[in-house]
């Protein structure tokens, strides 16, 4: 908390939107700033897994000032019962459609403990209160879709919108990319892409749609955007600088297990060739890794480290399995009862592993995440810069995967540097800060 951003949290505006005009509403992101004790008359407040524990906290400061809450987002919308138990209001779902019933219960002094709003038509879409942002971002933030029929063990995303895609029409897009703060965007969508030739049609359409601004944007998509070069190259014309992508793993096992089709279906062994049709057209990737799994061993994340070194890859997020409420992977796991904490957010700090995985220590997790966090040190990721630049052939993209993999590395070393003794008290880790870094040569290609 408090450690920055790049990125505004669009859902707070978005939400804002759908709030009559006779309401004066403030929005703090405590990404750049901790929240202030004002005279607010009702807080709402926001919280995905990790941040779960600050809101519950926010929300017991401000009641015992006797200000109504209301607890929102992912997490509260999972755990509605549990999030209940620290706030006034909890609501379960998109909040688009309940502000109207919410406010009106809120004057009469009779705010329901817990709201379940239906289904938000995106073709009611309010465009997002963007001049509320106090501060300015590098990026801004725009969502064209929702919904996710992959249905990923580990991954929520199907469970909160459904296992379809959901279009933002494009006359309300239209109007959004006319109220952006900066050229730089963000399309938070889960697929940019998505699958079938309908999802390919309405994607010509909104690259078009996003040419039309001279922008410079960044989307999440699967693998399967390499394989349509057409795509590719309407994507580079309308400013795609950067995909993120989730190859999750070099092990198919693993993505069998987790349901990850879309990778199991082209195997491991494409993604350097999907990484370079992608460079071909000037597009960097964002790459995302898990590791910890219970298909992992000591020489699986070795060969993981090298993979990520010589693939070219412009940044990478490599983070351990974590099981998140309201995931098949957290049902299964409390059932089985691999969780070290079936409540593992509450902890402060927040955990760095919630289970131990079959065939590792924790001691050797520890490891692999000193030796993944130092691949992308400041030093590290200069040297990728330049690779980048020469892949790319392009300096912004190669510079936002920069800034990506700076402003990750520095939030990511930051914790654990902050609660090294805990942590290592927690996981019986001995030599925390002083053993040596570099147990893996990264090599620059």
């Amino acid at each position: 908390m408090g450690g920055g951003s790049i990125v505004p949290p669009l859902g707070l505006a978005t939400n804002a939107s759908y709030i009559p005009e006779r309401y004066d509403v403030t929005i703090v992101d405590e990404n750049v700033k901790q929240a202030i004790h004002s005279d607010a008359d009702l807080v709402a407040v926001t919280a995905n897994t990790i941040t779960a524990r600050r809101a519950y906290r926010l929300c017991a400061e401000f009641r015992a000032k006797g200000v109504p809450t209301v607890l929102g987002g992912i997490h509260p919308s999972v755990v509605p019962e549990e999030a209940g138990r620290y706030a006034d209001a909890v609501v379960a779902g998109n909040g688009e459609n309940v502000w109207e019933e919410l406010l009106e219960d809120f004057e009469r002094g009779r705010l329901k403990k817990v709201y379940r709003p239906e289904t938000f038509n995106l073709a009611q879409s309010e465009v997002p209160r963007r001049d509320l942002f106090k501060s300015r971002y590098f990026f801004d933030s725009l969502q064209t879709s929702r919904g996710c029929p992959f249905d990923c063990e580990f991954c929520s995303v199907t469970r909160l919108y459904g296992g379809e895609y959901k279009y933002k029409p494009l006359e309300i897009i239209k109007k959004e990319l006319e109220s952006l703060r900066t050229k730089n965007v963000l399309l938070v969508d889960d697929n940019i892409l998505g699958v079938g030739s309908k999802a390919e049609r309405r994607a010509v359409k909104l690259f078009e749609l996003l040419g039309e601004y001279g922008l410079h944007w960044i989307g999440q998509a699967s693998i399967n955007i390499a394989d349509n070069c057409e795509l590719l190259r309407l994507a580079q014309e309308s400013g795609a600088k950067a995909f993120y992508i989730g190859f999750e793993s070099l092990n198919e096992d693993f993505l069998r297990a987790a349901n990850k089709r879309q990778n199991l279906k082209k195997g491991a062994g494409s993604y350097k060739d999907v990484i370079k049709r992608i460079h071909d057209h000037g597009i960097a990737v964002l790459a995302s890794f898990i590791y910890g799994t219970d298909f992992d061993t000591r020489d699986s994340l070795l060969r993981l480290a090298g993979f990520i070194s010589e693939s070219t890859i412009d940044a990478a997020s490599v983070k351990p399995l974590t099981p998140f409420p309201g995931t098949r992977l957290y049902e299964r796991f409390k059932q089985e009862g691999r969780l070290i904490n079936d409540h593992y957010w509450l902890e402060d700090p927040y955990p760095l592993f919630t289970f131990k995985p079959r065939k590792l220590s924790l001691q050797e997790l520890t490891e692999a995440t000193l030796n993944f966090l130092d691949m992308y040190n400041p030093l590290n990721s200069t040297a990728y810069f330049m690779r980048s630049c020469r892949t790319t052939q392009s300096m912004r993209a190669s510079f936002i995967a920069f800034l990506i993999n700076i402003s990750d590395n520095r939030t990511y070393r930051k914790y654990i540097r902050r609660h090294e003794h805990t942590l290592a008290r927690r996981f019986g880790i001995e030599h925390w800060r002083h053993r040596q870094l570099r147990e893996v040569d990264v090599m620059i290609h």
